[in-house]
């Protein structure tokens, strides 16, 4: 191999060095959770249940994704570490599914935006102030409140 094929060959392998590292730094978020859930799924969770903005639902698990992670682990009294290990998911999906029942859609354990509607839909019916997130209020009127009360005093 001459130099000029090593030079068009070295963006490459810098380049996968860089996936690698990115790799490394997914998986460290990921500790033991299922195959099968992503980030975005954690961030609709998250975005649900108040602690990250729906805007901010972007597939890329950053400092925001795992602030709201620690923040939803502490409310659950789970190891605050904002990594989405079995514990984590089991949670999430847990809280998902019986705010599902409540408000009437598919339990099927991951937020979304029919999840999201359904829980609008429970603000409108019930005169509750609509944030459409299944916030502490929300969830306390539903009979499941899941989480310490957020609103202070």
């Amino acid at each position: 191999m001459n130099r000029r094929s090593v030079l068009k060959l070295a963006p490459i392998g810098v380049l996968g060095v860089g996936l690698a590292a990115a790799n490394v730094s997914n998986a460290s978020a990921w500790g033991g959770a299922p195959d099968w859930w992503t980030t975005e799924d954690t961030q609709w969770s998250m975005a649900l249940f108040g602690f990250l903005g729906f805007d901010e639902i972007d597939g890329v698990y950053g400092p925001r994704t795992t602030e709201a992670v620690r923040n939803f682990q502490y409310q659950r009294n789970l190891a605050v570490d904002g990594i989405v290990g079995s514990a984590t998911v089991d949670s999430i999906t847990h809280v998902v599914m019986n705010v599902q029942d409540v408000v009437d859609v598919r339990m099927d354990g991951l937020a979304g935006p029919v999840t999201r509607q359904g829980v609008t839909d429970y603000q409108i019916r019930h005169g509750l102030t609509v944030t459409r997130f299944a916030d502490y209020p929300t969830l306390a009127h539903m009979g499941k409140p899941f989480f310490r009360d957020m609103r202070g005093g």
